[in-house]
């Protein structure tokens, strides 16, 4: 009867301690859904936005327990997946912010490139929205590896 009692309880913290790791993940997936819209869409812009505030509001970091459970991993380790989960969500803000000017530019709407719109990556052409939106979702995918 106790082994039962124990296992009810066992059963219960896990499922209390693990919801937090559930919840970011799912943040990543409404923002990669937003960002799908956002490519097809007549008016990327407010689709882009709510992109950016769920990204906003997305914590990077891992969960240290569960990066540590069943591994022999330190301190060291731990601060690595931390740093590069963090960078990995810093790049995905500046590509999330280069599709938003590009969309405030009216880059969403099929234009051809002229010789005055080339140049760097910042000045590219203006009929490659799709492929900055497809820019920010890899690298939003990137920021949520260590969450998973």
């Amino acid at each position: 009867m106790k082994i039962s009692h124990l296992l009810a309880a066992v059963c219960v913290i896990s499922t209390l301690g693990t919801g937090s790791v559930r919840a970011e993940p799912g943040k990543i997936e409404k923002t990669i859904d937003l960002l799908h819209q956002a490519e097809t869409a007549a008016d990327p812009l407010p689709l882009l936005e709510k992109a950016k505030e769920e990204l906003k509001n997305f914590n990077p970091r891992p969960n240290q327990e569960a990066l540590i459970a069943g591994k022999h991993v330190g301190p060291r380790k731990v601060a690595g997946v931390d740093l590069g989960a963090t960078k990995h969500k810093k790049e995905a803000m500046e590509a999330l912010d280069e599709a938003i000017a590009a969309a405030k530019s009216g880059a969403g709407k099929p234009v051809a490139p002229n010789s005055t719109t080339l140049g760097s990556s910042m000045d590219a052409p203006v009929g490659d929205f799709k492929s900055k939106v497809e820019n920010v979702i890899a690298k939003v995918h990137m920021a949520g590896e260590a969450k998973h």
